[in-house]
């Protein structure tokens, strides 16, 4: 192929999600915040506690009928251990009413890859072709990387309520935090404070995958942050959030030191019905460097997302999501981080790159127990003449799957990946098959 190679990969993986948790306190969702997709009911309650018979019985007695938070044989204090105000916690004993809950799952994932290239359980089209070769023949992985645990606080607070939530991963086989964060709410609307999502994002329109829903074109990312939020109606919420500044997301052909002189700014107004959701959000960031010895430069970075899914029927969801602007760099999968600006050393000056794209797809539960998704992504970054030949172009991303559920506690799964990653002198492209599968130009199988 003239100014470029192609390297194209298969990819299957096995996964076996199971979610381990305080009694029946189950996560199906990547998210804590997150709403269950369509046709696929939530985590179930516990059962309610049997009637109390009559007569007198011990507080260890009446403890051991419903289903017991610990061993209560030989416990003289299981009286005082009570079921906490969401599934799963229990009620931390004292003043203090706060219910404490432990989370999580196992997640199991087995992937055969066309090329070695994309080994990784995060499968990153944007970052294909960095080997700069096409003779690399396939592999195969086995890991539970993606596998994650969470602690969980809430308590009430005169008229409104305070929550702590905080997770963990293992990507990479290390201990990583995700999500730690503070919210108190109240009729006047919801503060958060910490790290978690961005508010940029739309939780509600990510495709549901075996991994990570890494599709190029979807806002994606964690970083720490002040939010507040408010219900203007019953269907109408506003959020306006400060986050965490970074200008280390550019292109420079030399190294320089950049600063963040102010906070990104990110609002958003959703609009949620029983059958359709839309998200509307703008997000302004300052980019800016200093050159050695020399007076530096700064620009204002932007972006305007648009977001939604429709249900058509009980079974069925479309979704999708564009976004448009200006140095939005790490903020957008599909583009490398460094996609959003080029720092021209010579001149002294920030030059923004235009970065879009988007996602498509649909979900649909077969049954109580089995639905798929389908998803096709773009993503896309302007380049500069004085920037170098091999500068981030575009990349692109298909998925197909099917999930079923063996029990409420086990998911199995199948999933078939494609990328590909376009640079000025390479083209890559992934692609994957399955039979329980996740993401990329691979295949996933999950049970």
């Amino acid at each position: 192929m003239k100014d470029g190679f192609i390297a194209r990969r298969n990819r299957a993986l096995a996964v076996l999600t199971l979610g381990l948790a305080m009694g029946d306190r189950v996560h199906a969702q990547s998210d804590p915040q997150a709403s269950p997709p369509v046709g696929v009911e939530s985590a179930a309650a516990p059962s309610p506690a049997p009637a109390e018979p009559t007569g007198v019985q011990s507080p260890d007695a009446k403890a051991a009928q419903a289903e017991p938070v610990r061993d209560p044989v030989g416990d003289l204090n299981a009286g005082t251990i009570r079921a906490g105000e969401f599934p799963g916690a229990i009620l931390i004993p004292g003043p203090g009413g706060v219910s404490f809950g432990v989370g999580g799952f196992i997640k199991s994932l087995a992937i055969h890859d066309t090329a070695a290239e994309g080994r990784e359980a995060v499968f990153l089209p944007a970052l294909l072709g960095g080997i700069g070769r096409d003779d690399v023949d396939g592999n195969t992985t086995l890991t539970a990387e993606l596998s994650r645990v969470n602690f969980d606080a809430r308590a009430k607070l005169g008229e409104g309520r305070v929550r702590g939530y905080v997770e963990f991963d293992f990507s990479g086989d290390l201990f990583k935090w995700r999500h730690g964060y503070l919210t108190w709410s109240g009729g006047w609307g919801e503060l958060l404070a910490g790290k978690s999502w961005s508010t940029f994002m739309d939780l509600q329109t990510l495709p549901d995958g075996l991994g990570e829903p890494t599709v190029s074109g979807a806002i994606y990312t964690r970083q720490a942050q002040f939010r507040y939020t408010k219900a203007l109606t019953k269907s109408v919420k506003w959020a306006l959030a400060i986050e965490d500044a970074a200008s280390s997301d550019v292109l420079a052909p030399a190294p320089v030191t950049t600063r963040t002189g102010w906070p990104d700014l990110v609002s958003t107004v959703t609009l949620s019905g029983k059958s359709a959701h839309l998200q509307a959000g703008g997000l302004l960031r300052s980019i800016e460097f200093d050159p050695n010895g020399a007076e530096g430069d700064s620009a204002t970075g932007w972006g305007l997302h648009l977001s939604g899914h429709v249900n058509l029927g009980r079974k069925t969801r479309l979704y999708g999501a564009y976004v448009f602007g200006e140095g939005l760099g790490r903020y957008m999968l599909g583009i490398t981080p460094s996609a959003g600006a080029f720092i021209d050393t010579d001149a002294g000056s920030v030059l923004l790159r235009e970065n879009k794209g988007g996602f498509a797809g649909l979900r649909h539960a077969w049954s109580d127990r089995c639905r798929s998704s389908l998803a096709w992504s773009y993503a896309e970054a302007e380049t500069d003449e004085r920037q170098p030949d091999a500068a981030f172009k575009s990349s692109a991303f298909v998925l197909a799957n099917l999930l079923c559920k063996a029990n409420r506690f086990l998911t199995i799964g199948v999933e078939y990946h494609k990328g590909s990653g376009r640079t000025g002198w390479a083209i890559s492209t992934t692609t994957a098959s399955c039979s329980g599968c996740s993401s990329s130009s691979r295949p996933f199988l999950s049970s």
